[in-house]
């Protein structure tokens, strides 16, 4: 894909942030859905909420790529195929993301697969998952959060993509 392209995709996948966020959330509050797959799911969506992230939020556009990237990556971990198929599609979309960043790919799924256990305000995913208070507060949270989103066009197209990287880059090889 041409960098256009690239930016125009990710600039796609942050306007779907708000539906996307919910596919996860569905999936995380059915039945079916096995722990593991909601442990993964919900340290995904608990990214959300973090005040600092790989991408600063308050870089205008880019800010928000690794979070779209994060929840892709932990819908494709948590497989869940036929169950959800708007979670699986997500986690599906992931072949750009892979070419775009390489050799730097691996350690970035490394980095989401570690998130269930990075507690996020005070939570870990399982504290999430155990406690009914908890999870009613975590979904007001990111609640709140979905209701203040408001995508910012990516401009810049070549540097925004050089930034993203970057930063991948400098949290990846810690």
């Amino acid at each position: 894909m041409t960098n256009e392209e690239l930016i125009e995709l990710f600039g796609g996948w942050v306007n779907s942030l708000p539906e996307d966020t919910r596919a996860l959330q569905a999936a995380v509050d059915a039945e079916g859905t096995s722990r593991e797959a909601k442990l993964i799911l919900v340290g995904g969506l608990a990214y959300l909420l973090r005040k600092i992230d790989i991408v600063p939020d308050y870089l205008t556009g880019v800010g928000v790529v690794d979070d779209v990237f994060v929840l892709r990556i932990a819908s494709a971990e948590a497989n869940l195929g036929a169950d959800a198929p708007d979670v699986q599609a997500l986690g599906d979309s992931l072949g750009p993301v892979k070419d775009y960043l390489g050799d730097l790919y691996p350690g970035l799924v490394d980095y989401v697969k570690g998130l269930p256990d990075d507690p996020v305000r005070g939570r870990t995913a399982d504290k999430v998952l155990d406690d009914g208070e908890t999870y009613k507060q975590f979904t007001r949270e990111l609640g709140d959060e979905l209701d203040s989103f408001a995508p910012k066009p990516i401009t810049d197209g070549d540097r925004a993509l050089r930034e993203i990287k970057s930063f991948i880059k400098a949290k990846i090889e810690k």
